[in-house]
């Protein structure tokens, strides 16, 4: 079980626009959605985690091409059984949004210092293009011509 979760929490952020996403995944997400707000509502977890757990929910979500009313009803079942959340359950959703969050922080860092390393190479390369150009010269009846 806790294989397939670390698993499932791995392929949440290796996801992309033009692959469809697990089935395994809606459940995972949709828990962590509802299941956060259900433990702040009963005091288990702070807000803050729960605003960061829906963040991280919905970029990731972003990430993956998903069907929307399959991922509303996991969402809706799981709302139905919100209030039955225990303080057991919740550490465990604590667990679950607390990796993701950070899963999702490593990414967003990740993506900046490559964005920041294209800028970077960009700029050099514009630099080493604008002094490396070759010239061509003429010698006509004594006058040197270079373009």
């Amino acid at each position: 079980m806790k294989k397939s979760v670390i698993l499932s929490l791995s392929l949440l952020l290796i996801g992309c626009a033009s692959k469809p996403m697990p089935d395994e995944l809606y459940k995972q997400f949709a828990y962590v959605s509802v299941g956060s707000l259900a433990c702040m509502n009963k005091g288990f977890i702070n807000p803050e985690l729960a605003a960061k757990a829906q963040i991280a929910v919905e970029y990731t979500l972003d990430t993956w091409n998903y069907q929307v009313p399959k991922y509303n009803n996991i969402v809706n079942s799981f709302r139905e059984h919100a209030s039955e959340v225990t303080e057991n359950n919740c550490r465990d959703i604590s667990f679950k949004a607390n990796k993701m969050v950070m899963l999702v922080e490593e990414r967003r860092g990740n993506i900046q210092a490559q964005n920041t390393n294209n800028a970077l190479q960009g700029i050099s390369n514009a630099i080493t293009g604008a002094t490396q150009k070759t010239v061509f010269c003429n010698n006509i009846a004594g006058v040197v011509v270079c373009n």
